[in-house]
Parts: structure tokens; sequence; C-alpha cells
């Protein structure tokens, strides 16, 4: 039997709590529909996202983070599944916190912060339903959260144009 020094292996995270919690995760809709009898085709998966924040008090926001995954054909681009799947995360504030737009901070961080629970449930259902593992692409969150603020502030400056 080999044994090891975990020092070795490991070396010294440091974790630091922020003002502001993921409280609870929770499953709020899961949808699916297969249109095809045999899984046998070549497939590209398309993913659409989501987000949605509503304030709960000035301490708590809900952040909702949806994706709709299709599976199409590569051959005729025939949508033979598609998964909704939606999850609410409860976000709760620390009264000493730093973070005074809470309700801000809630969108810029739900999507990394429950990402991983759409990416396990994507996953599994798609085994369940006789296709290989759909599995969602880890983000880069800072240009994530770059490319996003420049397509909202281009929306907001379309809109006051007219």
């Amino acid at each position: 039997m080999v044994t090891h020094d975990s020092e070795f292996y490991l070396k010294a995270y440091n974790f630091a709590r922020i003002g502001v919690q993921l409280e609870k995760v929770i499953l709020e809709e899961i949808t699916t529909k297969k249109n095809c009898d045999e899984v046998d085709a070549n497939y590209v998966v398309k993913l659409e996202f989501g987000t949605k924040t509503t304030v709960i008090d000035e301490e708590t926001v809900d952040g909702y983070l949806r994706i709709v995954v299709n599976l199409q054909q590569e051959e005729n681009d025939s949508n033979d599944l598609e998964i909704v799947v939606v999850y609410r995360g409860r976000f709760v504030r620390n009264p000493e916190s730093s973070i005074t737009n809470l309700e801000q901070w809630v969108d810029m961080q739900v999507v990394p912060l429950l990402l991983s629970y759409i990416r396990m449930t994507v996953s599994n259902v798609s085994v369940q339903m006789g296709f290989d593992p759909i599995v969602i692409p880890t983000m880069d969150v800072l240009e994530s959260v770059k490319l996003n603020t420049e397509i909202n502030q281009s929306l907001e400056d379309d809109i006051n144009v007219d």
C-alpha cells in the first residue's frame, strides 16, 4: 500500500466569507420533451440562459437561473430533446455587510452560484432519457460579467434614444 503526505499534494487555501450568503437553493421547474424514438445521431447542444431577481426585503433577494437546453441533430436540425430547468437561490445579507445594493449583487452572482445545480440536473436528466450526458461548460465569471454589462448598457442606450 502506498501512502502519501497530503501536505505534499495539497496547498493551503484560505476561505474568506462575504457579507451575503446563499441560504438555500430550490428546484422551481423542470420540464422535458423527447421528440424521437431512437437516440442514434450526432447532436449539437444549444443553450439559452435567463436570470431574474426578486426583492423579498432589505436583507433578502431571490435570484433565479433558467436554462433551456435543446439537443439538435447535426444532419437535419431536428430538435430531439428539450430540457428546461429553473433554480431559485435565496440570498441573505449579513447586517454588517458592506454590500449596499443587494439586488444588483445577486444579479451578478446568480449565474456563477447556481450554475453547478443546473449542470448536475441537465446531465442527470439527459442520461435518464437515453442520451449521452449533456455537460454544460464551466464559465469564465469575469468575462461573462463584462459581456453582460456591455450588452445591458447597449440595451439601456437604445431605450434612452427613443
